[in-house]
């Protein structure tokens, strides 16, 4: 059976273009697939204001520099057009409109490709088969997020525009990559009151990037490869933890008032806030009311200033006074203990931020059992 084009790529982003044009430029017959109705559509769906964290002078394709100032951070409009100038520029064979639903090896050798059209099923075949879908086509959503209330509005980046796509005064945004800063100081702009959840990657500072940028973005393309020892040893890494933010840094998060927590690990059922067991005579009576009004298996949650095990209560009153929630502290072993006193399991106390010398903001969790 005849193969309809030595070479089939799927997908008409930056590395599908980018191939073709290699392909064209050796004589290489080939065509893309893609499911958009132009190679820039993809960018178009993003939130209004996004840039992309590169300058304007590594963000053209083969053959055709980006338009602009060399350190310009072009939006995300102006890529998609750009990218679509580029199809043009190259003369780019696309099928567009058609979403691929299945690819196999061919037993006589070559691919079979299954897509899905306006005008109904297709099948394709070809010699060589390359995926240039990206990496990050799928939205990702923290797990957790399902045991959220219902009444809580959950977005994801892919269906949010603009800061009125959001109800509410408060916003929590989950991650801390330069999406999430992005977004969390755009928020904080519009009057939202925003908290960050995650670790923010290192940053590279502006001036940096203007003197010995190219020399990073050589680094990052021509070793950080899986084709190098050192590129594949520190991919798991960089996968997993994000690239470095460029543009944007924790900085600006603290310039427009935004407040940082840890990860995003779990949603809870109750919440005891800032320095309520501390300031409070009694705290047993205090976990012993939420353990009661807690369903079984519920999640607790509290945020509370913790000492560290080794300072006596007299250490912790020299450190700050009631008003400051100091003086009052219980040690993270003294929390430990109380929880577990109170029929409260799975109890951690995790450490944020010093507020004094072996004093630290705190997030305390823990679960009613099932059966208490």
């Amino acid at each position: 059976m005849s193969n309809d084009t030595d070479v089939l790529i799927i997908g008409a982003g930056q590395c599908g273009l980018s191939l073709s044009n290699r392909l064209r430029a050796r004589h290489i017959d080939h065509r893309a697939v893609e499911a958009n109705s132009a190679p820039g559509d993809v960018w178009r769906r993003r939130w209004d204001s996004l840039r992309l964290f590169t300058p304007s002078r590594y963000d053209g394709l083969p053959g055709l520099p980006f338009p602009g100032a060399s350190r310009y951070r072009p939006r995300a409009g102006e890529f998609a057009d750009y990218l679509d100038a580029y199809a043009e520029h190259i003369d780019f064979p696309a099928s567009y409109g058609e979403t691929v639903t299945s690819a196999s090896p061919d037993p006589a050798g070559g691919f079979t490709v299954h897509t899905a059209t306006s005008s109904g099923p297709r099948v394709r075949r070809s010699r060589c088969l390359v995926v240039a879908t990206g990496g990050h086509t799928a939205p990702t959503v923290p797990a957790d997020a399902t045991a959220l209330d219902s009444r809580i509005a959950q977005l994801h980046t892919d269906d949010y525009h603009r800061p009125d796509d959001l109800p509410g005064d408060r916003v929590l945004v989950v991650g801390c990559g330069a999406s999430g800063l992005q977004l969390a100081v755009e928020l904080a702009r519009a009057g939202r009151t925003v908290t960050v959840a995650g670790r923010p990657t290192p940053s590279i500072p502006a001036p940096a990037l203007a003197i010995a940028g190219g020399l990073w973005f050589a680094f990052l393309h021509q070793v950080l490869t899986r084709r190098t020892p050192m590129g594949r040893k520190a991919a798991p890494k960089a996968i997993g933890s994000g690239a470095p933010l460029i543009g944007i840094s924790a900085t600006d998060l603290e310039r427009h008032g935004v407040r940082r927590v840890s990860r995003f690990d779990g949603a809870v059922d109750g919440v005891i806030s800032n320095c309520v067991v501390n300031l409070s005579p009694d705290k047993r009576a205090v976990l012993t009311e939420a353990f009661r009004v807690l369903v079984p298996g519920g999640r607790l949650g509290i945020s509370d200033v913790v000492a560290e095990d080794h300072l006596s209560p007299e250490q912790r009153a020299e450190r700050g006074s009631h008003v400051g929630c100091i003086a009052g502290a219980l040690s993270r072993a003294e929390y430990l203990e109380l929880l577990a006193a109170t029929g409260f399991t799975e109890a951690e106390v995790t450490f944020t931020h010093e507020v004094a010398d072996g004093m630290h903001g705190a997030i305390v969790r823990a679960r009613r059992p099932v059966a208490g």
